[in-house]
């Protein structure tokens, strides 16, 4: 085509088609299915809405499974992909406080990760709606969950204490906690870790076998029926010249395992008296229970076979009254 100058006289192509232009609203009315679209440059276009694509199938949720308890703060929420869905939306309360609804929208995968839940235990609901070219699916069933008992508040002794003689370490109770489980370390890290001690019904313990003038950390966390919650801040202590009772060297208090390294039996020998009836703990060095049994003279003959090379912890109990100390088995 050939244009004319300023005399040329132009044609609108396609009067009836928005074309490519930015449209700046799009507003629909139900009730008589017209709708407007707003543009930039090209004026304003309606029309009537005469089919929509069908609504996506409703979602079916996945993890955490309902009524599943002991669930951490940080927790990835799952769901099955729908027929039909573009895009989720994930709506997630407090069961004590309906007003508090978190909405996430436009969730393009089947899962999304939720952070800062609340400890305590603290009762969530959360459900999940499919949306696509024909709206939103309806919501999913509201399945819940309860998150982790919170840990304990330490006491004693207080953080960065120094010339600690006997360590007896005292924390808060937790309601609805059936135990405690601590943790000591000769660093910040927990790594290596010089005493443990789980399901402890108690809230204070009495730590032996410790060096003197030397920093330990420990930690505590609260045990319900389920599982365990999150460890406590940590603190720490500088112990001072330890009493004969918990000094390392006297022989009438230390805990003893023969031999070591332990190949296939170990007798395993308490400062326990021999009429108090005391309990033996082997866990690894996460916390899972190998092994546990009771008995009541003060050296015991285990068998150990069933366990792989590696490093464990040895705890003995008598009430408040824990030893441990670490062991290797090499094969």
């Amino acid at each position: 085509p050939q244009t004319n100058g300023m005399s040329t006289v132009w044609t609108q192509a396609a009067p009836e088609a928005i074309g490519n232009v930015p449209c700046d609203m799009v507003v629909a009315r139900a009730s008589d299915e017209q709708i407007a679209v707003a543009t930039h440059g090209r004026g304003t276009f309606t029309g009537r809405i005469t089919s929509l694509p069908d609504r996506p199938a409703r979602v079916q949720l996945n993890l955490p499974a309902n009524m599943d308890r002991a669930i951490e703060p940080e927790v990835t929420l799952k769901w099955s992909p729908a027929q039909g869905a573009s895009s989720y939306t994930v709506r997630l309360w407090r069961a004590d406080r309906p007003d508090s609804v978190v909405m996430i929208s436009g969730i393009t995968a089947t899962s999304t990760r939720v952070t800062m839940l609340e400890v305590g235990p603290v009762l969530y609901f959360w459900n999940v709606e499919a949306y696509g070219g024909g709206g939103g699916g309806g919501t999913s069933e509201s399945w819940a969950f309860s998150t982790q008992i919170r840990p304990p508040v330490l006491v004693s002794p207080e953080s960065g204490a120094t010339a600690v003689t006997a360590v007896d370490l005292v924390w808060n109770r937790v309601p609805g906690a059936v135990g405690y489980g601590i943790e000591v370390g000769s660093n910040a890290a927990f790594n290596p870790i010089v005493a443990k001690v789980d399901r402890l019904g108690d809230t204070t313990v009495r730590v032996r076998a410790l060096e003197n003038n030397k920093r330990y950390f420990w930690r505590v966390r609260a045990e319900d029926i389920d599982a365990s919650g999150p460890y406590s801040d940590r603190r720490s202590f500088v112990t001072g010249i330890l009493t004969s009772i918990n000094a390392d060297d006297d022989a009438t208090s230390q805990l003893r395992i023969e031999p070591h390294p332990v190949r296939e039996r170990a007798t395993i020998c308490t400062p326990f008296d021999h009429d108090r009836r005391w309990t033996l703990r082997i866990t690894t060095l996460d916390g899972r229970v190998v092994h546990e049994a009771a008995y009541g003279s003060p050296c015991a003959d285990v068998s150990l076979n069933a366990l792989a090379a590696g490093t464990y912890v040895l705890v003995v109990a008598h009430g408040t009254d824990v030893q441990s100390r670490s062991f290797t088995v090499i094969k």
